[in-house]
């Protein structure tokens, strides 16, 4: 059921994407910085209940294991942005690469307060 609503969330939002880029509405632009801001927050929330947890046990939460894990979270929501919605995303912001790291930098950020 959860990847049903995830595949009608990445389509919904490649939709958006596509017409927000083609026609400048500007609501369609909001609902893509919404699809963003859902997707890194699943995949932050995810890999801090599961990998930082593990890795914290291990001795392992230094600067290194800190690089390891938001590697792994853009290398997560970029594999979601795949194909023509991350091109579209791209046209929209720029560098995907570097939008989705910033927006996984500012939800660490986010969950820890």
């Amino acid at each position: 059921m959860d990847n049903l609503i995830l595949i009608g969330l990445i389509l919904l939002g490649g939709i958006g994407f596509i017409l927000a880029k083609k026609f400048g509405n500007p609501v369609l632009v909001l609902a893509a910085n919404s699809f963003l801001d859902y997707v890194v927050e699943m995949v932050v929330s995810d890999l801090e209940q599961t990998v930082k947890k593990e890795m914290k046990k291990q001795d392992r939460w230094d600067d290194q294991g800190k690089k390891d894990i938001k590697d792994q979270a853009v290398d997560m929501v970029l594999r979601m942005l795949d194909g023509k919605i991350g091109l579209v995303v791209e046209s929209v912001y720029g560098s995907l690469k570097e939008m989705v790291s910033a927006r996984i930098e500012s939800q660490v950020l986010k969950n820890k307060r």
